[in-house]
């Protein structure tokens, strides 16, 4: 018996030695003014017709791939964008330094706003595209990403429930184990940041009504460091 409780315990001191820890993660609550929080619902519903479903990169090529990512994004943010670039960037030095880093040089924006409807969900992935991931190695991009932000808002009342950002620990580990991941809720007027290259997914969507209005809407903004 004793024997067998020591294996036990070397078996677990070896699984978690494997195991890193979990990424760090940082949100700020009530991110944009009143104002220009409404103006940018007002402009994602206004342009819902707009939207596109969103894709991802399988074998080098950029596709739609509804198993991996189901969801819909427009990159255009009209007037706004300017504003809410300018509001990112103010940020930025806040954002590193709460997540232990240092952003070298000038940071590049891109944005991009997204829709989530009723069961749309985006597995597992990272948001940096290595080198060493592609089969061709030219394809890779000239300005990597270093940080990613999201930021959450929604009408009111809410007509959603799930589409939680979920952040796994490094190292891998039983997905399914509540100890190997950190949930953040979608909370209207949030932003949360975490490094690029930390495995990420957005949970499954629960949307009763369907309508475009009660989805769950976010932008994406992914800072980028220019490459001499």
């Amino acid at each position: 018996m004793l024997v067998a409780r020591r294996q036990e315990i070397e078996v677990t001191s070896v699984q978690a030695a494997t195991l890193g820890p979990m990424p760090p993660s940082t949100t700020i609550e009530d991110f944009l003014d009143e104002q220009t929080h409404r103006d940018l619902l007002a402009w994602t519903l206004q342009n819902a017709d707009r939207f596109t479903p969103a894709t991802v990169i399988r074998d080098d090529v950029t596709h739609v791939h509804r198993g991996a990512r189901d969801n819909l994004k427009l990159s255009d943010l009209g007037p706004l964008e300017a504003p809410i670039r300018q509001r990112m960037l103010a940020a930025l030095p806040r954002l590193a330094q709460s997540l232990g880093c240092q952003f070298p040089g000038e940071a590049l924006l891109e944005l991009e706003l997204t829709a989530y409807g009723d069961g749309a969900f985006y597995r597992a992935h990272t948001d940096s595209v290595l080198p060493a991931h592609l089969k061709d190695r030219s394809l890779a991009e000239p300005d990597p990403r270093l940080l990613s932000a999201v930021y959450y808002f929604h009408r009111e009342p809410k007509g959603f429930d799930g589409g939680a950002l979920r952040i796994y620990r490094w190292g891998g580990g039983d997905e399914a184990d509540p100890n190997n991941y950190r949930d953040l809720e979608p909370a209207d007027n949030r932003l949360a940041v975490f490094l690029s290259w930390t495995r990420h997914e957005v949970r499954p969507v629960n949307c009763p009504s369907g309508r475009f209005e009660d989805y769950r809407f976010a932008l994406n903004c992914w800072y980028r460091t220019p490459v001499p």
